[in-house]
């Protein structure tokens, strides 16, 4: 004669979550019971975990995401210097392609807060760095004859010429507005500068182009 199935005999040292139902008071067995019990653990760590490790991936991605832009950022003011220091002579309608095509290299970033300048400085034999030209996009150019301090390996007998780089950016954190919603978190403001010497000539002379232009200019005619 076969014996009933018998229910499997507990494993030792383990203790069940649900109390026995003829217990009608808790007590310090059911105490114990609640503290032993494992089931759900998983669950439970993981909740506690989920928001660090959600936080420290949307962290992640934004930083990477504005080191990239900040990256453009010193490639645009590296750009503009160079194609400029690649004329003999300069108009302003030269000028406003070489800004304009200069703001293709944020692509695929917005521009609308892209902003650039680009001057030709006049280096003394004092080391002081005087405004000849300047042009802007998006910006204000610099003051004629304004100072602007120059690296100080540039000092020589004689007058030299540089051309001047400089590009702005404002940055949004795009993942943690698009992700949070409302989440207030203030723009990161960029800016990056670079000198590079006129490669055709001694220097690069600006005048008037005769297109219309979407740049501002100072340069000695147009004072």
């Amino acid at each position: 004669m076969t014996e009933p199935d018998q229910p499997p005999s507990p494993v030792p040292g383990a203790v069940p979550c649900q109390p026995p139902r003829h217990e009608p008071h808790p007590g310090p067995c059911r105490h114990r019971r609640f503290l032993n019990c494992v089931s759900g653990v998983s669950a439970i760590e993981f909740a506690l975990i989920a928001p660090l490790l959600i936080s420290l991936f949307i962290c992640g991605a934004e930083i990477e995401d504005a080191v990239i832009v900040l990256r453009k950022v010193t490639d645009m003011s590296h750009t503009v210097a160079n194609l400029t220091t690649q004329y003999e002579t300069m108009t302003t309608d030269d000028a406003s392609l070489v800004l304009a095509a200069t703001l293709l290299v944020m692509n695929p970033y917005s521009t609308s807060t892209a902003e650039l300048i680009v001057s030709e400085i006049s280096v003394g034999s004092g080391g002081t760095g005087t405004v000849v030209w300047s042009c802007g996009l998006n910006r204000t150019p610099r003051a004629l004859n304004s100072t602007v301090t120059v690296p100080s390996t540039t000092n020589s007998d004689t007058t030299s010429y540089l051309i001047y780089g400089e590009s702005w950016y404002t940055y949004t954190p795009v993942v943690i507005s698009t992700v949070i919603p409302g989440f207030a978190i203030p723009d990161l403001p960029m800016y990056e500068s670079l000198y590079m010497v006129p490669r055709q000539s001694t220097s690069i002379p600006l005048t008037i182009g005769t297109g219309s232009s979407d740049v501002t200019c100072n340069y000695p005619s147009s004072s």
